[in-house]
């Protein structure tokens, strides 16, 4: 299987689990959004960048161990 396929597939799986978090609610505001869009609490926003980044950062060290993984095969 080419290596590019393999981090094609990582990237859409990191893509389906944002918009799965983003679907399923799991990052709604505490407050209506609708009647309070001018609120947005700097907490909440704080929340939702780190658990991007936490994500983000799962699947580049996703990436990283399936190359080393296929340097180490084609070395041996």
């Amino acid at each position: 299987m080419p290596f590019s396929e393999l981090v094609y597939a990582v990237i859409l799986y990191k893509h389906h689990l944002r918009q799965y978090i983003q679907d399923h609610g799991l990052i709604e505001p505490a407050i209506d959004a609708h009647e309070h869009a001018e609120m947005m609490l700097p907490v909440h926003l704080h929340g939702i960048q780190e658990l991007n980044y936490m994500v983000g950062h799962f699947f580049d060290q996703a990436i990283y161990h399936t190359a080393r993984g296929y340097e180490s095969r084609s070395r041996g």
